[in-house]
């Protein structure tokens, strides 16, 4: 795929521990988590092409696509611009 678009969409969790209960000694253990802005950065690069071009191929993980918002959502906080402008 010499002129695609090719994109990578991972996880951007560096680590990821989930809220935990036991309730046996009752004790509560907050969920807590660390995103890496590099990774954080090529899910929105992959996210745009997605939007610019039509040969864009995406390589992701299943795990990576929670949260990722809608479509719309994502258009609206974007700004077009056009050269000239």
């Amino acid at each position: 795929f010499p002129t695609n678009a090719v994109t990578i969409f991972f996880s951007h969790f560096d680590f990821y521990r989930p809220e935990s209960y036991a309730p046996v000694s009752q004790n509560y253990v907050e969920k807590a988590s660390q995103t890496n802005p590099k990774i954080d950065a090529l899910r929105h690069e992959a996210t745009r092409s997605l939007f610019e071009r039509r040969d864009t191929i995406v390589v992701a993980t299943v795990s990576c696509i929670y949260g990722l918002g809608m479509p719309a959502e994502y258009l609206d906080r974007a700004t077009a611009l056009s050269v000239g402008q």
